[in-house]
C-alpha cells in the first residue's frame, strides 16, 4: 500500500464490510479470557503501533508460549501521542511529571476506514494477558479490521484487537489522554526504530500515520 492511499478496489472491499462483529473490552478487559475459551482461542489478536513494533521491547511483557509477529495494516484507526505516560514510567526516561513531553501512542478508534495506520499483528498467549494489561494501563479493546502489509490486496480482511483509550475514561482513575502533551522523546525514537526494524517504507508509512495529541497535526512533517 502507498502510505495511506486506498485504492479503488481495496475501497470497494472495504465499503462492503459491516462493523467487526467481535466485542470490546472497556479497561480492565473484564471477560476476556472467558471470551476468548468460549470462542476456544488460547491466544489474543492484537495489533501493536508503539513501543510493541519494538520485540525487545514487546518480549519484556509477552513471554508466555511464544507469539507470532506479522505486520500489518489497521483500518478505522487513527494513531496519536496523547496517552499520558504514569509517573514511574516517566522517570525511566529522565522526565518530570510536570513537563510537556510525557506522551506515549494512542489510537482513537475512529471507523473510517479511511483511517489507516501500520503495525504488528501479535498472538498473546491468555497467559501473557495480566502482564500486558498491567503494561497498558487504561487501554481499552477494540476490534479493528487488519490486512497483511504484504499483499494486502489479495489478503482476506482478520480482525484484531487495538489498545484506545478513551478521550473520557468512565472511571475517573483510569483518564490517561490529555490533549496538551508532547512525546516523550526517547519513546518517540523507540517506536520509529521498532518500525524501521520491518523496513524503510514500514517507517515511511509509521511516519506518514503518526499524529500529535491534537489529532490532525502529524508527528514529522
Amino acid at each position: 500500500m502507498n502510505q495511506t492511499v486506498i485504492t479503488d478496489s481495496l475501497e470497494a472491499r472495504l465499503a462492503e464490510l459491516p462493523p467487526p462483529q467481535a466485542p470490546a473490552f472497556p479497561f480492565p478487559w473484564d471477560g476476556l479470557e472467558e471470551h476468548l475459551a468460549e470462542q476456544q482461542e488460547a491466544w489474543l489478536r492484537l495489533v501493536g503501533y508503539g513501543s510493541l513494533l519494538k520485540k525487545a521491547s514487546a518480549d519484556r511483557t509477552i513471554k508466555e508460549g511464544g507469539t507470532q509477529r506479522t505486520p500489518c495494516i489497521a483500518f478505522g484507526c487513527r494513531r496519536v501521542f496523547n496517552y499520558g505516560m504514569p509517573e514511574a514510567v516517566l522517570k525511566r526516561y529522565s522526565i518530570l511529571q510536570s513537563s510537556p513531553y510525557k506522551a506515549a501512542l494512542n489510537v482513537v478508534a475512529t471507523g473510517d476506514f479511511h483511517d489507516v495506520m501500520n503495525g504488528v499483528l501479535i498472538t498473546v498467549n491468555v497467559a501473557n494477558i495480566p502482564a500486558l494489561k498491567q503494561r497498558e494501563f487504561g487501554y481499552d479493546l477494540v476490534p479493528a479490521y487488519c490486512l497483511p502489509w504484504i499483499n494486502p490486496e489479495q489478503s482476506p480482511f482478520t480482525t484484531a484487537y487495538v489498545l484506545c483509550a478513551p478521550d473520557i475514561a468512565p472511571k475517573p482513575e483510569h483518564q490517561v489522554t490529555d490533549s496538551t502533551i508532547l512525546p516523550v522523546p526517547a519513546y518517540a525514537l523507540l517506536c520509529e526504530e521498532g518500525a524501521a526494524e520491518v523496513s524503510p517504507e514500514f517507517l515511511e508509512m509509521y511516519l506518514n500515520t503518526t499524529y500529535l495529541s491534537d489529532k490532525v497535526t502529524l508527528w514529522k512533517q
